[in-house]
């Protein structure tokens, strides 16, 4: 969760991150852009994603809302 209440979700059968505002509504989604994307957090301005199917890359988005 950002601190502005936003939301990323994994969405891994989907192959991307499902973004929601803090009420619940979708706001899009980034992808797909990721093998298996297993795990995501936020900080500062950087969402990170732990993308499993290779090796356990870790992917940086920066600019996040």
């Amino acid at each position: 969760m950002a601190p502005d209440g936003t939301v990323y979700v994994a969405e891994a059968a989907a192959k991307r991150i499902g973004v929601f505002a803090a009420d619940g509504t979708p706001r899009g989604r980034i992808g797909p852009t990721f093998y298996d994307p297993y795990v995501v957090a936020v900080a500062g301005a950087s969402l990170w994603v732990v993308d499993t199917s290779v090796a356990g890359t870790v992917r940086r988005i920066s600019r996040v809302r």
